[in-house]
């Protein structure tokens, strides 16, 4: 399935070579790769049911947990995951599930399979989510799924978390998206959302739910570098959808990780001349196989300046000061700074809540800044245990 805007960079399997890769599973009783996916879409029970031709079975496995499973299929790194617990990797090389997830899921669309869902038990208890992120929404959703009365207050004037700021970097428009087809799920479930509303202990007293999920997320980490926090040219990379009319001309970016990257690429594309500062020796040593060669080649492309091996030793008016391991100093100059250095969760509102039901959940950032798939993973099963 390829939409007329977006070519898939790899081939998808067919229905022979799908057959033929199924077969090679070994069909392990415990099924490492099952206990390796972090959105627990189970590969181990559908590339058996793909196996023995039930494709419409597979399809209702990867649904049953994972109802984005064909976004998943696509950008999940498997490699790190359930085909790096695969037990063929002992004998050849590993079962390549995301194909075969992304050609069950495309076949369900094709054919328009009319997948069999579990009814909901309408277990019918109260439940307030704290925070209108991806776990928040998801773990509303799912407790809405199965039969609870959902509330979830969201401070800011929109849902989406981190999502919201996508809006703003035309190549990550679709994980926007993503914020808005998970709040659009949990309001066609019923989910009561409410907006500009900040949940403190009193408030969750007074509503009285029978359990709170958390799901509070993080704020940027600006670290104590001298003049950093105090320039009026610096903007966390989080808040750039809030500020891109008041970036200039030369940028300059701290923290080459995913985040510093992608805002590297973003500005550059934007005509902008961007310099990118990292402590490592390498940009974003963690992101995704796939994708990282395509990063690297869109700031060649675009003539991004990198700086590696150079850490950010302070911030005088335009200029960045940064150090080398061998301690030769190199002075950055720039309009505006872009701070990309991580998050930090938003513990004190977890620890407010805590207590406050007799059920209590925290999950996502708010305990640790994790990947969209664990956090929703985590607000999936939080809403399971209720």
């Amino acid at each position: 399935m390829e939409s007329k805007y977006c070519k898939e960079l790899e081939p998808g399997f067919t229905p022979v070579t799908i057959c033929e890769e199924a077969a090679r599973c070994l069909l392990c009783h415990d099924a490492p790769c099952s206990k390796s996916c972090p959105a627990g879409t189970d590969p181990g029970k559908f590339i058996r049911s793909v196996r023995f031709r039930n494709f419409k079975g597979a399809a209702e496995t990867i649904r049953e947990n994972n109802i984005l499973g064909a976004i998943c299929a696509r950008v999940c790194p498997t490699e790190k995951y359930c085909q790096l617990a695969c037990s063929r990797c002992g004998i050849d090389k590993p079962i390549d599930i995301g194909r075969i997830q992304r050609y069950v899921t495309d076949l369900e669309e094709t054919l328009g399979m009319k997948i069999l869902e579990k009814p909901a038990h309408r277990l019918g208890k109260s439940v307030a989510v704290v925070g209108g992120g991806p776990g928040g929404l998801y773990a509303a959703y799912t407790a809405a799924r199965r039969g609870h009365k959902v509330t979830l207050c969201e401070a800011a004037d929109k849902t989406g978390g981190l999502l919201i700021g996508e809006a703003a970097i035309p190549f990550k428009y679709d994980m926007y998206l993503l914020g808005e087809t998970y709040r659009h799920l949990a309001e066609k479930e019923g989910v009561e959302i409410r907006l500009n509303t900040r949940v403190d202990r009193a408030y969750v007293e007074k509503e009285a739910p029978d359990a709170v999920i958390v799901a509070a997320g993080s704020e940027p980490l600006l670290p104590s570098i001298p003049g950093l926090r105090e320039s009026p040219i610096m903007f966390p990379a989080e808040d750039y959808h809030l500020n891109k009319d008041k970036i200039g001309d030369t940028c300059i970016v701290i923290g080459g990780g995913l985040v510093g990257c992608e805002m590297a690429v973003c500005l550059a594309r934007d005509g902008k001349n961007v310099h990118i500062v990292e402590m490592r020796s390498e940009l974003c040593p963690d992101a995704n196989v796939r994708y990282r060669p395509l990063l690297m080649a869109e700031m060649a492309k675009y003539n991004v300046n990198i700086h590696t091996n150079c850490t950010c030793k302070s911030v005088e008016g335009h200029t960045v000061i940064c150090e080398t391991p061998a301690g030769e100093k190199v002075e950055i100059e720039g309009d505006s700074i872009l701070c990309g250095l991580g998050l930090v969760p938003n513990t004190s509102v977890v620890e407010e809540l805590r207590g406050t039901a007799p059920q209590f959940f925290s999950i996502g950032n708010c305990v640790k800044p994790d990947t969209i798939t664990h956090t929703v993973y985590q607000g999936y099963h939080a809403a399971l245990d209720i």
